[in-house]
């Protein structure tokens, strides 16, 4: 399906379940071929299963996609790597464990920690970025959101609640620097789970962010 849409030049915007989805999209991806991820998460989500605790495959998307991890998953239809490491931007963890970290950062990824993008402020990381597209010649780039990204004061509704994330002014700053960019080629967003919020207001409260500003910027 997203192969289709992307064959016809159509704009892929997936609401799925958890991370793990990312594999659908980044196979669809490598078939049409060189493209970069935006990994805007709460967590990595690249790590060798000997770190996980679940063995889920949602907490390794970023690295299997990238092609660590078991042949099974990480060479299907013999298309490893799906994203190549470097072209992998991965911005939002705050899951500040050593062992954890360590992983994404000995690898050839961009690592933008919660702390780092505010240190480097959100418009210079993500033009830094949209110039490594550029400079590149990549094909486009795909955007992962991650719900949990999102500070857990207006986003309690996913499965592994960290303190602290973006505010929404900070998500929706980051996201229309990346909406305006002719090189987004469609998105994903994940973990979101509506059995978590009983009244259906926080839901609502980010699809009103996202499709504001999606809205006011997409430019393809």
């Amino acid at each position: 399906m997203i192969n289709n849409l992307l064959s016809q030049n159509k704009f892929p915007f997936i609401l799925g379940g958890d991370c793990s989805i990312l594999l659908g999209s980044a196979i669809a991806l490598k078939q049409k071929g060189n493209y970069g991820l935006f990994y805007l998460d709460g967590h990595t989500d690249f790590m060798d299963v000997s770190l996980s605790e679940t063995g889920g495959v949602g907490g390794m998307a970023a690295s299997i996609v990238t092609g660590n991890g078991h042949q099974k998953l990480t060479n299907i239809l013999n298309l490893s790597p799906y994203i190549k490491e470097e072209n992998l931007c991965c911005v939002g963890n705050r899951e500040y464990d050593d062992e954890y970290e360590n992983e994404i950062i000995k690898s050839s990824a961009t690592y933008l920690s919660l702390k780092e993008l505010r240190k480097q402020g959100i418009k210079n990381a993500v033009q830094s970025f949209l110039l490594e597209v550029e400079k590149k010649k990549l094909d486009g780039f795909w955007l992962h959101i991650d719900a949990d990204v999102l500070n857990d004061s207006v986003m309690p509704c996913v499965d592994s609640r960290t303190p602290d994330g973006l505010t929404y002014n900070e998500f929706n700053e980051l996201t229309s620097c990346l909406f305006q960019s002719k090189r987004l080629t469609g998105l994903e967003i994940t973990i979101l789970d509506p059995d978590l919020d009983e009244t259906g207001q926080y839901t609502k409260e980010f699809v009103a962010n996202i499709t504001s500003t999606f809205n006011q910027n997409f430019n393809n």
